[in-house]
């Protein structure tokens, strides 16, 4: 049921509530999300912010915010596509090579920076990213105040810090604190 639709965090952020709801869960929730994704964490935490204890950034993209919907429907359906085409018939390599196009096309054409990203959080978020981000970081602490913006910084841990033990450990350890209060 994936469509070009779901690439606006908004509707997908919707589309997911809904989803959650028919399930009767009543809980609260915690929201992690990697790179893009950090996109549609923000997006779900300011619409369902009542539901949402806190959120988890790891390595965001600034430049995912604001989408702008420049490819147009025929092109997004060619090249979803050419995946399921990829995947039915080629060995994993190639299905491999279609989602990388894919996803890069999607960043390419679609992603533009916003100055205001992840600005007026209505949620406590933790960022966990590489310290070649420490100004963009900053930035952002001044902009939500140090009540609702929290951020790590790791050592040439570039895009993945949650794969590293040391850091992955830190993660956890905040969450764990953060559920506990």
């Amino acid at each position: 049921d994936f469509d070009y639709s779901d690439l606006n965090p908004s509707v997908f952020s919707t589309k997911l509530y809904q989803k959650i709801q028919e399930t009767g869960f009543k809980g609260s929730f915690i929201l992690i999300g990697h790179s893009l994704g950090c996109r549609f964490t923000y997006t779900f935490s300011q619409i369902y912010n009542s539901r949402c204890l806190f959120n988890i950034f790891l390595e965001p993209t600034l430049e995912s915010c604001n989408i702008k919907y420049q490819m147009n429907n025929d092109i997004l359906t060619k090249l979803i596509q050419k995946i399921t085409d990829t995947k039915n018939n080629q060995p994993k390599e190639e299905i491999e090579k279609a989602i990388n196009l894919f996803i890069t096309l999607i960043g390419i054409h679609i992603i533009k920076l916003s100055p205001n990203c992840y600005s007026n959080l209505k949620n406590k978020t933790f960022v966990f990213t590489d310290v070649s981000r420490n100004t963009e970081m900053i930035k952002l602490e001044k902009e939500n105040g140090t009540e609702k913006f929290h951020f790590t910084l790791f050592k040439n841990q570039k895009h993945y810090p949650h794969y590293n033990s040391d850091s992955r450990e830190i993660i956890l350890e905040t969450i764990i604190k953060e559920i506990s209060n």
